[in-house]
Order: structure tokens, then C-alpha cells, then sequence
């Protein structure tokens, strides 16, 4: 194992350094460039894309529009474009979604237990098992349930409601 090598060809623009191969790699051509250290350190980047390793707790990747960025288990973020964001704090204990173009806003904690969430056409929220509720403008729908004795559900076409063992109706707008 050679403690250090070098390969340059200036023809092409590469230049290729090795410590303790294949330990320690650093290699540039032309406007790409990689970098080891076996077994916990990788980082690579040309003009389509770059991303960094560092095991066993971050990982960052990017490309074109979209970056993905962890720091295991603490923190997350996943971003698309400048308009779309989430992030993750303690894995699922906290997870926060930010989308600008349709006004998306969702929070969740301790996925899939406690939800909320709200965008143009409407909202949801659910705290399982026992309430769930949510709109829809676009669609004229809405829904709340707080289980088991509660529920009610509107369409354009139905509206149910009851109370469970006490009332219960329908009432059904394609029969009238």
C-alpha cells in the first residue's frame, strides 16, 4: 500500500492524490471533484450535483432544485425549489412542512398521532384516535368525528350526522 501517490494529466484537467490508497482519495477532473476517507468521510460535487457524507450521523445532498441535509437522528430538511421546505426534528417527534406556491402549512407530532394542516383549498386535523376534522372549499366537503360519539360529514350531496347511541340522520340531496 503506498503512503502517498499522484497522477496529474493537465491535458484534460485531472489530478488524482492518494494517502494510504484507498483510504484517502481526493480527485479533481475538470469541474468535478471527490474526496474520501474510508470508511467515514465522502464528498463529491460536479455542476449537476454535490453531496457529503460523514458517517454515521450527517448526509447532504444536492441537485438541480431539490437538497436533502440530516443530521441523524436531531435534524432534517428537504427543500424543493425556494418554495418548498420540511423539516424534522428528533426524527418523526416534530416534522414541519412549508409550501409557498399552494400555501401548504402542515405540523406534525409524534407522526402519525397529532396533524395539522392547511393549504388554499382548505384544512385537516387529527389527534388519533379520537378527532379528526377537516375542509375542503374547492370540493364543498367537510368532516368532524370526535370517536365514538361524534360525527359529521358534509358533500355537496349528503349530510350525515349523529350522536351516538342517541341520533343519527341523512339527508341525502339527489332524493329530494
Amino acid at each position: 500500500i503506498p503512503f502517498y501517490s499522484r497522477e496529474i494529466n493537465p491535458a484534460v484537467g485531472y489530478l488524482r492524490r492518494s494517502v494510504l490508497w484507498p483510504l484517502g482519495i481526493s480527485e479533481r477532473k475538470g469541474d468535478a471533484s471527490y474526496f474520501q476517507i474510508l470508511p467515514v468521510y465522502w464528498h463529491a460535487e460536479d455542476p449537476l450535483r454535490r453531496y457529503t457524507v460523514f458517517l454515521p450521523a450527517y448526509f447532504d445532498y444536492a441537485a438541480e432544485d431539490r437538497r436533502y441535509t440530516y443530521v441523524i437522528p436531531l435534524y432534517g430538511h428537504h427543500q424543493r425549489g425556494d418554495h418548498y421546505h420540511r423539516y424534522y426534528v428528533l426524527g418523526p417527534v416534530a416534522i414541519a412542512t412549508y409550501d409557498t406556491q399552494i400555501d401548504l402549512r402542515e405540523w406534525d407530532i409524534l407522526f402519525p398521532l397529532f396533524h395539522y394542516g392547511s393549504d388554499q383549498n382548505g384544512h385537516e386535523a387529527r389527534f388519533l384516535p379520537l378527532y379528526f376534522s377537516g375542509k375542503n372549499h374547492k370540493e364543498g366537503t367537510s368532516y368532524l368525528y370526535v370517536l365514538p360519539p361524534y360525527g359529521e360529514s358534509v358533500t355537496p350531496e349528503t349530510h350525515l350526522r349523529y350522536l351516538f347511541p342517541l341520533y343519527g340522520s341523512v339527508t341525502d340531496a339527489s332524493r329530494q
